[in-house]
């Protein structure tokens, strides 16, 4: 969040504007968000605090998956093994997608292997 003008000075009954930016780039896990932050406006001279709530939606698009690990278990040679897994978009945003296969899957190395 950045606002336009740090220091402000109004006289009697005049106005201003004052820009307030809001950049969902700082949200790099890519996952849809609600960021809430207060603002704080400080009066120069004087104790009174008066606030703002700013609210930012960050919309992405996303899917949910009912499990991250499908395990086929033993399969005869010969067979085949069929499962299911749901997916999920949780948000207003249409998903397109594409399924891709992995070359390299990165297990962790057991203490045995070194």
């Amino acid at each position: 969040l950045h606002v336009s003008s740090d220091i402000l000075s109004l006289k009697s009954g005049e106005k201003t504007e004052v820009r307030i930016e809001f950049d969902p780039g700082f949200k790099v896990d890519r996952v849809c968000g609600v960021v809430k932050q207060k603002m704080t406006l400080l009066y120069q001279d004087h104790p009174q605090r008066d606030h703002v709530l700013l609210v930012g939606d960050v919309r992405f698009p996303n899917i949910v998956l009912s499990t991250d690990i499908v395990d086929f278990g033993s399969v005869l040679n010969n067979t085949s093994k069929q499962l299911t897994i749901t997916m999920t978009n949780p948000d207003v945003l249409p998903v397109n997608y594409q399924w891709m296969f992995s070359e390299e899957l990165e297990l962790n190395p057991s203490p045995a292997d070194g």
